[in-house]
């Protein structure tokens, strides 16, 4: 989103003095990875969480040509979406670094740096040095940026953006140099940009409306972008069985417009501040469409480009990640329009930074408030997965429904078949409790407090005592149903309270769910478990043991060992 302050002072496309010169380049990298290192350096003390376990299992598993080429392969792990390049990335780390999740985080960081300097030199392209520098600043103090980082799961998000800012300089390298060579490199970078995310797949669109030379030039070296484009479309076609799809079957307008609406509190906060900083953004847009009508049209184009992408997934993935592109673009745009009208004199210059401070302190406070929760998450998966890895056999853990899901079941699975060790035991809901036999165990539960997991005396009868008390033998309705490769589900007949599903087998996990809903999965075995419902009032009841093999749920007749055959005996 590019303008210019006046039409007969600000030329469109600055010429060869607006390139950065080799050693300024160094130098900026140099103070951005400083800036890096000081925001966010403490995460190299993290450990797995989230969808790590899983990442690595997937890494560990297969090889990349599997991953890459194989739909049987891909669609058992992700059958939503085509992003091999995460998988990739962590196979990457784990070639050099085996299962260190420091380094790991190193890496994370390293993208996030270079990410930082190629999105600097594109807006070198337009803007000077001071303009570049504190655009490239002000996106990565934002609460997406802090999201990524502490989410190592999402470093393909970060590497995709890495690729995709290398693939758009590229483009108006290409064009103003007249060198096709580069508009073939930039094509490149962004099929790799795609295979890390998808929310990169559309954007080659936006290319032929930007304002560099004529259209007919444009469209002309946008021409490998749109065949890395269509090469990606086939590639997915093929991988996943279907030109489009998404996490479910059809998109809920009525759960998008809501989520729509939070984007300005996601990126600029909530309150008086973070509305004015929306709303100066909103100006500063405006702005420039009001200069000039090539730019109204990307302004459009970009809008429409952006959001589509993530319409489909906003109702199931953490807005702060999915918000990530559209805050880099917003960031470009701040920097672009401020650097421009500030260039012509000092007192302008002195507006467009207070102009700046309004806008970017909000951001950087937004993004500074979610990082207590993300640690606190984050705590409480490490505290799940040490136990996972690191107990004896003669210890038992009851995980919370928030991390008793796919996370404890991949930890469960790199302690068996990478270490090669005998795993403490798992239940993951206190009904299972009565299956442990044998001696005492020492039992194992997640304090929300200390956010460390304590042993409770007299575990198994002291748990299952208070358990009992909460207990009620009332009905539980359950639907299941599969269709186009996704599974729903309707559970009643309260509608308040909490249902969680337990299943069992490969992959076991608790997870809470939503009355109604649904998820693409791969029947490829069926799927035991049960459906827990947990009242305000506090009492629970369950659904009988069932069985759903994608055509019909069949109740399970209850025996030990259908369940916990899982279970050591000592």
């Amino acid at each position: 989103m590019m303008v210019r302050r006046f039409k007969h002072r600000q030329r469109v496309v600055p010429g060869p003095a607006f390139r950065a010169p080799a050693l300024e380049g160094v130098l900026i990298w140099a103070g951005f990875g400083a800036f890096i290192a000081l925001l966010y350096g403490t995460i190299l003390a993290g450990w797995w969480a989230w969808d790590d376990s899983q990442l690595l299992k997937a890494a560990f598993q297969r090889k990349p040509w599997e991953y890459f080429f194989a739909p049987a392969v891909w669609c058992e792990f992700q059958p939503a979406n085509l992003n091999p390049w995460i998988i990739l990335s962590y196979d990457l780390d784990l070639a050099l670094f085996g299962l260190e999740p420091c380094l790991f985080y190193a890496h994370h960081l390293l993208a996030l740096w270079m990410a930082a300097g190629a999105t600097y030199l594109l807006l070198r392209l337009w803007v000077n040095r001071l303009w570049s520098a504190l655009g490239v600043i002000l996106f990565l103090c934002s609460a997406p940026v802090t999201n990524t980082v502490y989410q190592l799961m999402t470093r393909h998000y970060l590497e995709g953006l890495l690729f995709f800012s290398l693939a758009f300089y590229l483009f108006v390298r290409a064009m103003r140099d007249d060198r096709s060579a580069l508009s073939w490199m930039g094509a490149g970078f962004y099929f790799m940009a795609m295979s890390a995310k998808e929310i990169y797949a559309i954007q080659a669109l936006l290319l032929p409306l930007i304002p560099v030379r004529d259209l007919p030039r444009r469209l002309r070296t946008a021409l490998p972008f749109f065949l890395a484009m269509g090469l990606y479309a086939l590639w997915r076609r093929y991988m996943l069985g279907k030109w489009v799809s998404g996490y479910g079957p059809s998109i809920d307008w009525a759960a998008v417009f809501p989520m729509l609406v939070k984007v300005p509190s996601v990126i600029f906060g909530d309150g008086f501040f973070g509305t004015a900083s929306f709303l100066i953004v909103a100006a500063l847009i405006l702005y420039g469409a009001w200069q000039r009508p090539d730019v109204r049209l990307l302004a459009m184009g970009a809008l429409l480009l952006l959001l589509g992408p993530i319409i489909p997934a906003i109702r199931f993935s953490d807005p702060n990640r999915l918000f990530l592109l559209i805050t880099w673009a917003l960031s470009l745009t701040v920097a672009l329009t401020l650097g421009t009208m500030a260039s012509s004199n000092r007192r302008r210059t002195m507006v467009a930074l207070a102009v700046l401070a309004v806008v970017g302190l909000p951001m950087a406070v937004r993004g500074w408030s979610i990082r207590a929760d993300l640690r606190s998450e984050a705590q409480g998966f490490e505290a799940h997965g040490r136990f996972v890895m690191e107990a004896g056999p003669d210890h038992a853990l009851l995980p919370t429904a928030q991390f008793g899901n796919w996370f404890t079941d991949g930890a469960a699975w790199l302690r068996r078949n990478v270490l090669k060790e005998q795993l403490p035991v798992i239940v993951y809901d206190e009904i299972d409790l009565t299956g442990l036999k044998g001696d005492p165990w020492r039992v194992f539960v997640y304090d929300e407090a200390s956010r460390r997991l304590k042993e409770v005396p007299d575990g198994v009868s002291t748990i299952c005592s208070e358990w009992k008390r909460k207990v009620r033998d009332n009905p539980i309705a359950v639907a299941f149903d599969y269709a186009d490769g996704v599974v729903s589900w309707r559970l009643g007949p309260y509608e308040r309270g909490q249902y969680s599903i337990i299943a069992y087998g490969r992959p076991e996990f608790k997870v809470a769910v939503a009355r109604t809903g649904f998820r693409r999965r791969e029947m490829s075995e069926p799927l035991l478990f049960r459906v827990r419902y947990d009242s305000p009032e506090g009492w629970i009841a369950y659904a009988p043991l069932m069985q759903f093999d994608g055509k019909k749920l069949t109740t399970v007749e209850e025996k030990a060992d259908v369940v916990h055959d899982k279970m050591p005996q000592l």
